[in-house]
């Protein structure tokens, strides 16, 4: 298995511990430094991440199609794409709402994640 192979296996495991609001299986793959910058704003920390999901939506699944991958600065770019489905926490559900994520992973850690989607902020 190649690094970039474990930096997807890192990504892929890292977004199925968020929808799972896993925040313990979720720790172990992100770097202290760890910070994400999405529609509903910065965040630095896994808690205040984990926090932001649990307010904003009852539920919410990343349905990814395909994952690219590309090294960068000693690191990985692994850039997940798909839909998503879910409840907002004022119970409106949706689906086919499309994602991009885009993880740098550095050491088997991910330390930045940035999400695009069609819907943008939580109301």
């Amino acid at each position: 298995m190649s690094d970039a192979d474990d930096a997807v296996r890192v990504a892929a495991a890292f977004l199925s511990a968020q929808a799972a609001r896993d925040v313990d299986a979720a720790r172990p793959l992100a770097s202290d430094a760890f910070r994400v910058v999405s529609p509903g704003g910065k965040q630095t920390g896994l808690d205040a991440l984990f926090e932001r999901l649990r307010t904003a939506y009852r539920s919410l699944q990343k349905l990814p199609e395909a994952q690219d991958v590309a090294s960068v600065d000693g690191g990985w770019v692994v850039y997940t794409h798909g839909t998503m489905v879910g409840e907002r926490s004022d119970g409106t559900k949706f689906d086919g709402v499309r994602f991009l994520d885009r993880l740098v992973v550095r050491d088997g850690k991910v330390e930045t994640q940035q999400i695009w989607n069609d819907f943008g902020a939580p109301r």
